[in-house]
């Protein structure tokens, strides 16, 4: 791997963005608190994380794009295939955090009651619709509606290569279950046991 720039430059993205690796990057999706001010507070960390992973999937967005040339040299189509899946997979979590980020803040916003009485805590599930943002997030961010569904198609599209690409694969097979999941975010009442 590391004798190929094209292998070592994927190898590094993986590295880079694992967040089995680096803690920070890790996003709760489960067990969020109903108290207000807890909710609250774990908000503010969470998006944190989030922003700083959003930094370094554009970086390495960036990295990948700058060895595009080499792909087509590459011998092994697991490695073609794996370049394909981390660059679709980048462009799409792009889309998931920041839907991640407004689904936070509708939910501090809005402030719902649980729709179950039994209800102790909140989840971030994934959802097809997405959330579009408020004028105040388009202003802060500079990424409204119309920008968000360029890059979602964008992402798609890519996801359709791996799967018409290399098909019968781990990639194509982890590929059609992304596509699946969506790209929006909303959080529910769960009861917790």
């Amino acid at each position: 791997r590391n004798k190929s720039e094209f292998r070592r430059t994927i190898w590094q993205v993986i590295v880079a963005l694992n967040p089995h690796l680096d803690q920070e990057l890790v996003l709760k999706r489960h067990h969020w608190s109903m108290d207000r001010e807890a909710f609250l507070k774990e908000k503010q960390t969470n998006f944190s994380r989030c922003l700083r992973s959003l930094v370094k999937l554009n970086e390495g967005i960036r990295i990948l794009d700058k060895v595009e040339k080499l792909r087509s040299k590459e011998t092994q189509p697991r490695w073609r295939a794996a370049y394909d899946l981390a660059r679709a997979q980048l462009l799409s979590y792009r889309v998931r955090q920041f839907q991640y980020l407004l689904a936070l803040n509708k939910h501090e916003r809005d402030n719902p009651s649980p729709k179950n009485p039994k209800s102790n805590e909140w989840d971030i599930t994934n959802t097809q619709a997405m959330l579009e943002p408020t004028p105040e997030e388009v202003k802060a961010s500079k990424v409204d509606m119309k920008e968000l569904e360029a890059q979602k198609a964008q992402a798609i599209a890519l996801y359709d290569e791996v799967i018409k690409n290399h098909p019968g694969t781990p990639w194509a097979r982890r590929a059609q279950q992304e596509k699946g999941w969506g790209f929006g975010f909303v959080l529910t009442d769960h009861f917790w046991d």
